[in-house]
């Protein structure tokens, strides 16, 4: 299937769940994942190879829409985590592409901090930081998602962002209260790399928001405490995206207050949530926070993750998972892991290590003209910009030869900055 037709499909699909409330969505998700499991058999575990360490939280995550693992992540890894990614520039703003931006380029995070009220590294950025892929693969949440899903689980976006101090809260799908509409049926696991607490702007969740019944029960609560003025339509509270904003969000609070899970905890603090629950981060009012997203569901949809060029080679990518058909399948969205066997038969030696030799040097022509865009973004003085574009020259002639996929989506991107005189 063509990319195109890919995109259109996704969209589609989109379409029609979008045609009906979203509380309706988990009996649509039952008849896809009733046709996924034969098809998955391969990928699933054998049942004594389940890691159980986290299932005593499934009954939490499906009847509240949350639950908490509070030092998930070792606490040396979160900072290591914090660390690395402290050093790397990131966009001002939030959001998946150029439209939730306030600024074009990448900006040092001590810039980002003055001037925005929040700041978003890319998904390379991520996938290239230590332990972070791999914590998101770890065998205990995967298995615990493949229970709450229902399949083997698809790791379709993957976001980390700075959430600064500020007089007034940003964004109706950020800081305002809101449901998500990914997929018929998705999990967010959210990370904190920074110990967070009332003054750091935790994340809020109200439980039992994303199922009808949960929500009828929360508006009789309410009711039952005497506010009668009960403003929230709960049917259009789950069919209509336009139904959200600063009044939506401010009867939530005002209504559910006593069902607002309320998510503090030191740096390796995961929780995961089904977020059609309706839900915010709240604005931080003294230090900031820095939190990682990952959402897992059924497949591709209209919130995967946007790469510049698909999903990046393994090489790229900061991880030890082995290359199993299962981590194939799961990470499918976010990279590909090297396509060749390390080992041949004799017989196809020779041709295949004219083929490893190819792809490997493909491999560098990529990895140079991923430091070249990259050191694009930041370039101040004129001379050294002309070196660089000397450079992605050299390179895309010496592409120019390959057929790879890979290669040609490097050349295009490339081409692109020449095309713009950077």
């Amino acid at each position: 299937m063509y990319d195109i037709d890919q995109t259109l499909l996704s969209h589609a699909m989109s379409a029609v769940r979008l045609g009906m409330p979203s509380c309706d969505w988990s009996r649509h998700a039952d008849s896809i994942v009733a046709d996924r499991i034969p098809r998955e058999r391969h990928l699933s575990k054998p049942q004594h190879k389940v890691d159980r360490s986290l299932f005593t939280g499934i009954d939490k995550l499906r009847n509240d829409g949350v639950v908490i693992h509070r030092a998930a992540l070792a606490h040396e890894k979160a900072i290591a985590i914090r660390k690395h990614l402290e050093g790397l520039p990131l966009y001002s703003g939030i959001g998946g592409d150029q439209f939730y931006r306030t600024e074009p380029d990448l900006r040092p995070l001590a810039d980002v901090q003055r001037n925005a009220p929040m700041g978003q590294y890319t998904p390379e950025q991520l996938m290239a930081t230590p332990h972070l892929i791999d914590f998101l693969n770890d065998p205990a949440i995967i298995d615990f998602l493949e229970l709450a899903l229902g399949c083997v689980p698809t790791l379709y976006s993957i976001r980390a962002w700075w959430s600064f101090a500020a007089n007034t809260p940003t964004g109706l799908n950020q800081q305002y209260f809101h449901r998500d509409t990914d997929d018929w049926r998705f999990v967010t696991l959210f990370l904190y790399l920074t110990d967070v607490d009332e003054s750091s702007g935790p994340h809020q969740l109200i439980a039992g928001s994303h199922t009808r019944s949960g929500m009828q029960a929360l508006v009789a609560q309410a009711r039952a405490k005497g506010m009668n003025d009960v403003a929230i339509d709960i049917e259009e509270s789950f069919a209509n995206m336009k139904f959200f904003g600063v009044e939506f969000s401010a009867n939530c609070e005002r209504l559910f207050r006593d069902a607002i899970v309320n998510v503090e905890g030191p740096a390796g603090t995961m929780f995961m949530a089904n977020t059609i629950a309706i839900h915010r981060g709240l604005k931080p009012s003294k230090t900031p926070r820095l939190i990682v997203w990952a959402r897992y569901g059924l497949g591709p949809n209209t919130n995967v993750v946007e790469l510049e060029n698909g999903p990046v080679s393994r090489s790229q990518v900061a991880t030890e998972l082995p290359g199993t058909a299962r981590n194939r399948y799961i990470n499918r969205l976010l990279f590909e892991f090297d396509r060749h066997p390390r080992r041949v038969a004799s017989a196809d030696a020779a041709r295949m290590n004219g083929e490893i030799d190819k792809d490997a040097r493909i491999r560098e022509l990529e990895l140079s003209l991923q430091e070249a865009d990259e050191r694009l973004m930041s370039l101040k003085m004129e001379d050294e910009r002309d070196s660089i574009i000397e450079q992605l020259e050299r390179d895309l002639q010496a592409l120019r030869n390959s057929t790879s996929w890979r290669a040609t989506a490097f050349l295009r991107n490339a081409m692109g900055f020449l095309r713009q005189g950077k």
